[in-house]
């Protein structure tokens, strides 16, 4: 064997000895063990994202109840239209009253009763209460107080309304005269008159 051939073979067999002894270092254990704590470390951010979405679904919780808040609202705004709720004056609406030679168109809700006459024009009085079952409002026309009554007819068909006493000085004695009598209301019972007959408007 020469010289060369000798040392070519010599050189083959330290490469092939690399190879075999480098090989395994290839797959170093050590490495696939910092793969797994990389792989851990990845689980634990995982773990911790969950944590941070269970902290949100915790502040949507708290949110909930802040609802609950919202339910509390909703019995404060019942109370309150329980508050300002109540019966309104039983004959709201628009009425006309006829009489020789004219007509009066009467507009009454729970604060006003205006009296809107074809001839001399609007009359307004301002309702200071109203009792539906007496059926008696006291209104002010701004320089005295009157006391205004009403009666059904015909079956609660027919609307009849008297002012049963003008010109007082107060509420409290236009409260207290007395009442007109509704008995024949067609013919009499308010003062020396009759009652003013309403038809709807």
């Amino acid at each position: 064997m020469t010289n060369d051939t000798r040392a070519w073979s010599f050189t083959r067999l330290h490469t092939l000895l690399s190879l075999l002894l480098v090989a395994p270092l290839a797959c170093d254990p050590d490495d696939e063990g910092d793969s797994g704590a990389n792989a851990t470390e990845g689980d634990h951010d995982t773990e911790g994202h969950d944590h941070d979405t269970e902290g949100h679904d915790h502040d949507s919780g708290e949110s909930g109840e802040s609802g609950e808040d919202d339910e509390s609202g909703e019995d404060s705004g019942e109370d309150s239209g329980e508050d300002s709720g109540g019966e309104g004056i039983a004959i709201a609406g628009t009425w006309i009253e006829t009489y020789r030679g004219g007509m009066v168109t009467h507009t009454i809700d729970d604060a006003m009763w205006t009296q809107d006459d074809s001839e001399f024009g609007p009359f307004e009085l301002t309702l200071v209460s109203f009792d539906n079952a007496t059926q008696t409002a006291i209104a002010d026309d701004g320089m005295a107080f009157s006391k205004l009554q009403w009666t059904w007819t015909d079956d609660d068909t027919q609307l009849w309304y008297c002012t049963a006493a003008f010109g007082a000085a107060s509420a409290e004695e236009a409260e207290a005269a007395d009442d007109a009598d509704p008995s024949d209301p067609a013919n009499g019972g308010c003062g020396q008159f009759a009652w003013s007959m309403l038809s709807p408007g």
